[in-house]
């Protein structure tokens, strides 16, 4: 596999794209590839979603994933089963999600094998990095399910990678065979090495009449740069190429037709499975109605968001009197969400949960759960990008598609933000029109991913006033919080939400916040 496109200094010669410039999606196109319905609801049971016209793409336009796009470009109907995770490698400001789904393995080792491969070339070309508060790297993926049917799903993981100065994404296209039980490169789907040389043959061919590829871009294309391919309603195959490989960083992602006739006799029996599985997608031009919630516990049961337009008052404690502790877990929900609720639940402490916006419509009754059960809610961003990176419109857009996806869930949009990283800086700060909460206790939980290592590290640095940070999308957290709640229980310590140990303090809009107040 190449490396991620930061290293393809042949294409960047071309490039006039100015230093400051920002991919809020793949170019400036808003279509999906294939299809886009109203965002799905899966929250680990069946899955429904609301109904939007639709309409098939037969010419390629690049997949887009800016914030308030939803994560699948299907049905909800075909991939209940599915579930997305996430994990960080926070040090070196690093975030990536993938699909799973119980009994599947295979599915989630194979997106696992490009990530990895994408962190290392990353971790590399960032060097030492720094540590400062902005960001000045990340790496950042995201997966989209381009196809899904019940013998094959598609699933295309893009990275966007920040280097410091600008950013550029790639993209990777794995399918994969639910009752092999089998992961496909798309190698894997032609019948032969001939096979697949033609197939290069004739996406050099295309590429040589497209009117932005640098001619003397394709003596460098081979095998490794056809790892994007998806299907449009035609049968046509839709080849994707990250950026900068072989156009100007301008152009985007370019994409190229590969023509029903020619590739159909390329493909091995696995290689016409998928693509009548790429050729059933449906796209839309609509999103899901904001007047209501897909419930994921009930397939067609659609439940009406609360009326109220603010969270609903929770109960007063004077933090200056009593000894209060915040416990705050980020990026989720996820697969162990209920399971850190129950746990919650059972030493009725209170939480506050800094959510990812790409994961609502995923775990939208655990949201709901959460709220329901007097716990906070929080912005964390639509995709965790390190927002010092973006344009002020790229913030804005994260922000407010985060706290549009809650408030269809919920009926009110969340009163707090959390930047990814803790990575913020006064701009960033005036442009979340909210308390920038940060934390002054960090279990390194995503380092340790160890249970007891997490309890140590919360435990020892608790103190009255503490904001505490973990994460609910690592199963060694929720199995730790159990041995937290029971020792700092037992040390005397109230567990409150951030708004309530902060409500002596009369947070304001764009301050910063890492600590709450302590008894004198």
């Amino acid at each position: 596999m190449r490396r991620p496109v930061q290293w393809f200094s042949q294409a960047r010669k071309h490039s006039t794209r100015p230093a400051a410039w920002m991919l809020a999606g793949v170019a400036s196109s808003a279509l999906i590839l294939t299809s886009c319905t109203a965002p799905t609801s899966t929250d680990n049971t069946a899955d429904s979603s609301s109904n939007s016209d639709s309409a098939a793409i037969t010419t390629p336009v690049p997949i887009a994933t800016a914030p308030g796009a939803p994560e699948t470009t299907l049905s909800s109907t075909a991939n209940a089963e599915l579930n997305t995770e996430s994990a960080s490698l926070n040090d070196a400001r690093v975030f990536y999600r993938w699909f799973s789904m119980a009994g599947h393995a295979e599915l989630s080792e194979a997106q696992l094998r490009v990530i990895e491969e994408w962190i290392s070339g990353y971790q590399e070309a960032r060097g030492e990095g720094d540590d400062s508060g902005v960001a000045t790297a990340e790496l950042n993926v995201q997966p989209v399910l381009t196809a899904s049917t019940e013998e094959a799903i598609g699933i295309r993981l893009e990275a966007y990678e920040f280097l410091g100065a600008s950013g550029a994404a790639s993209y990777h296209t794995l399918w994969y065979l639910p009752q092999e039980h089998q992961a496909l490169e798309t190698k894997d789907l032609f019948t032969d090495d001939a096979a697949w040389a033609k197939l290069l043959e004739l996406a050099k061919t295309a590429l040589s009449k497209h009117p932005d590829v640098f001619p003397d871009a394709l003596a460098d294309v081979d095998e490794t740069y056809l790892d994007s391919l998806n299907f449009d309603s035609a049968g046509n195959g839709l080849l994707e190429f990250d950026e900068y490989t072989v156009a100007a960083g301008a152009v985007g992602a370019p994409v190229i037709t590969i023509a029903a006739a020619d590739l159909e006799p390329l493909l091995n029996e696995a290689g016409k499975k998928v693509r009548t599985a790429g050729m059933s997608a449906e796209t839309s031009t609509q999103a899901a109605s904001s007047s209501s919630v897909v419930s994921s516990e009930a397939p067609g049961t659609v439940t009406a968001p609360p009326d109220a337009a603010a969270p609903p008052s929770q109960s007063s404690v004077d933090c200056a009197v009593t000894k209060c502790i915040a416990l705050t877990f980020d990026d989720g929900p996820g697969p162990y969400t209920k399971q850190l609720l129950d746990t919650l639940g059972e030493y009725n402490a209170k939480a506050t949960f800094f959510v990812v916006g790409s994961n609502v419509d995923r775990y939208t009754e655990t949201l709901m759960r959460e709220a329901a059960e007097g716990h906070e809610i929080g912005n964390h961003t639509w995709s965790h990008r390190s927002l010092p990176t973006l344009s002020e419109d790229g913030v804005s857009d994260e922000l407010e598609s985060t706290s549009d996806a809650i408030s269809n869930v919920l009926g009110y949009a969340p009163q707090l933000v959390r930047p990814p990283y803790g990575a913020t800086s006064p701009t960033v700060n005036q442009l979340t029109h909210s308390p920038v909460v940060l934390w002054d206790v960090d279990t390194l939980d995503w380092k340790s991913r160890n249970a007891a290592a997490v309890v140590d590290e919360a435990v020892t640095g608790a103190h009255a006033g503490a904001i505490v940070l973990m994460h609910d999308i690592h199963s060694s957290t929720v199995n730790a919080v159990p041995e937290i709640l029971k020792q700092l229980s037992a040390q005397g310590y109230q567990f409150v939400t951030v708004s309530q140990l902060l409500a002596s303090k009369n947070p304001a809009a764009g301050v910063v916040y890492s600590t709450g107040p302590a008894p004198k």
